[in-house]
């Protein structure tokens, strides 16, 4: 009784937390790659053809958005902090300056 019981709560629970909230970047285009740091801090790559690819960063959770743009295609982000991030692109790998992540 008490493994139902447990296992009943615990698909409960996961039911509960699994809603998704729209965020709106602003920018409609095409995104390849999403990548938070933590609930507040991510950034997202996409593009649109003719326009320039994007890279796309937030500090408050997806409220607002401030966009750069790459020269390449971008495929996926990667960050390994708040000082090291990277782009991977059909063209090369992308890596912005530390002032530009900063100065959000």
């Amino acid at each position: 009784m008490n493994k139902y019981l447990i296992v009943s709560f615990l698909i409960l629970c996961s039911i509960a937390n699994a809603q998704w909230v729209k965020k709106h970047t602003g920018v409609n285009q095409l995104y390849n790659s999403v990548f938070f740091l933590d609930s507040s801090y991510g950034f997202i790559a996409g593009y649109q053809y003719p326009d320039p690819s994007f890279i796309l960063k937030t500090s408050d959770g997806g409220e607002n958005w401030v966009q750069s743009n790459i020269g390449g295609v971008p495929a996926s982000l990667f960050f390994v902090n708040y000082d090291v991030g990277f782009c991977a692109a059909f063209n090369g790998i992308y890596k912005p300056p530390t002032e530009e992540i900063h100065g959000i």
